[in-house]
């Protein structure tokens, strides 16, 4: 069928004689040859041979012959057109491309969580005070976010690489499709912590019904993600601002590098990064603070900007890292700084230094994303087990309902020596995590919702339809 198309194609001028239609001299020599092909092919099946198949042109053009393998095992090669669906690739996926997740980046996602929780208990119940000399515990311990943001970055940039071969075709729907995933991925587990948020915080704050009622209405904008936009309603749990602005940043980052990948990661993203943490270093001196507003945004979206910027410059430098080739004694030394420096990251959290400091800590945290993303050190089989993974998974739901926890801690435990209300909240907020992984994840798969939709049509049916 291809060569009669082709032929078809780029026939010379037909003559009428008789009422045929006549080939130039050219194309019936080349019929000729084809059936001669066809004809020697039959007769090599008959005789047992292996026939020489052609196979048509890859997408650059070229074109192979090969000897034809049983049809049974033949598989086609994936061109960007036979790749699957949007839809189907998944932010780590397994099936279609290198996107396994990092074991050790899983481990340390569960640390910096940790950190992060421990830094608002003790500021919640301490203010800072629990503290020998200039050791103060975690109370920097928000430094994980920056963690956060960084992989956050680098992932990005990851998906941009896998599909910068693929068509663009409806890059905003494309883009669209690729944050409703993300969202729809994030948004049960955060509306199970803010219902129990709100209800908490309405039992703690109020005393009548009329002002509980009205402060859940009011924190409208906390339910939807929307607060770092500037809506002025309760920030019911204000550590839901991460995946504010996650989101947003992800949304604006994902059409420009899509569309121009090597432009935007190894160019536009490092000079981003660098002129957004140098304001907010010269205009504010820290990272934190993250419900201060600069004019037009919140802090805190800047600061996520700029640090998944960096993330993104990250993936491109992790690329060429990979190619590098140490020795035995290289990566040795290679893992033993990353563990330093990470060991470093940690003891920073717990030093009562001025925020200006958490600057360098970010540039040193960077360059430890790069190093453990390349997994060229010895030591890595140590994080490839069921546990990590678990702890990974834990991490987000740790970071989503400690806030309602500690909260309920200080209400009912009022007067208790602080190292029982830190086991106390640290033990519910692991429950609590626990639950809303498993009720949410039962609910994504029991789907009660879908007796309110019709199951989608099939080929046949939708043809059926249409027709009436």
């Amino acid at each position: 069928m291809e060569g009669m198309e082709g032929m078809n194609g780029m026939e010379n001028r037909e003559r009428e004689e008789d009422g045929k239609a006549q080939i130039g001299p050219e194309k019936t020599v080349e019929m000729k040859m084809e059936m001669a092909t066809a004809a020697d092919r039959k007769a090599s099946v008959k005789e047992g041979k292996t026939p020489i198949c052609h196979r048509a042109p890859d997408l650059d053009g070229s074109a192979e012959t090969a000897p034809a393998a049983d049809p049974a095992s033949i598989r086609p090669k994936r061109s960007a057109e036979a790749l699957p669906p949007l839809r189907d690739l998944k932010e780590a996926p397994e099936r279609y491309g290198p996107g396994r997740r990092n074991q050790k980046i899983e481990f340390l996602r569960f640390c910096f969580s940790m950190s992060i929780l421990l830094f608002h208990i003790q500021k919640r119940f301490l203010g800072g005070d629990d503290s020998i000399d200039d050791l103060v515990f975690f109370a920097h311990g928000c430094i994980g976010v920056e963690f956060f943001f960084l992989v956050s970055g680098w992932l990005l940039a990851s998906s941009w690489h896998r599909r910068k071969d693929l068509p663009l075709m409806g890059l905003g729907t494309e883009t669209a499709g690729v944050m409703w995933k993300k969202i729809c991925s994030v948004f049960p587990y955060h509306l199970f912590a803010m219902i129990l948020t709100i209800f908490i915080n309405g039992y703690c704050l109020f005393d009548t019904k009329a002002e509980r009622i009205d402060y859940a209405i009011n924190s409208w904008a906390s339910v939807f993600m929307l607060q770092v936009f500037g809506f002025q309603s309760n920030w019911a749990n204000r550590l839901t601002w991460y995946l504010d602005v996650w989101l947003m940043v992800s949304f604006l980052f994902y059409p420009l590098g899509r569309r121009s990948y090597d432009v935007f990661v190894k160019i536009i993203c490092p000079l981003t990064a660098l002129f957004i943490l140098g304001y907010l270093d010269y205009e504010t001196g820290s990272l934190s603070d993250v419900r201060e507003h600069l004019g037009f945004f919140y802090k805190s979206f800047l600061r996520g900007a700029g640090e998944m910027a960096l993330g993104c410059s990250a993936f491109s430098l992790t690329r060429r890292f990979r190619q590098i080739r140490f020795t035995k004694l290289g990566k040795f030394l290679l893992g033993l700084g990353e563990l330093l420096g990470y060991l470093t990251v940690f003891i920073y959290s717990n030093l009562e230094y001025e925020g200006r400091y958490e600057f360098p800590v970010l540039l040193l945290m960077f360059v430890l994303i790069i190093i453990s993303f390349s997994e060229v050190n010895p030591g890595k089989r140590l994080f490839e087990n069921r546990l990590v993974t678990l702890l990974g998974r834990y991490s987000l739901m740790i970071y989503l309902n400690q806030f309602y926890c500690i909260r309920l801690v200080q209400q009912q435990m009022t007067g208790y020596p602080y190292r029982e209300q830190a086991a106390v909240c640290v033990l519910l907020t692991f429950t609590a995590s626990f639950l809303c992984l498993h009720l949410v994840g039962a609910l994504q798969i029991w789907r009660p919702w879908k007796i309110l939709f019709e199951a989608p049509k099939g080929p046949q049916q939708h043809a059926e339809s249409v027709e009436e």
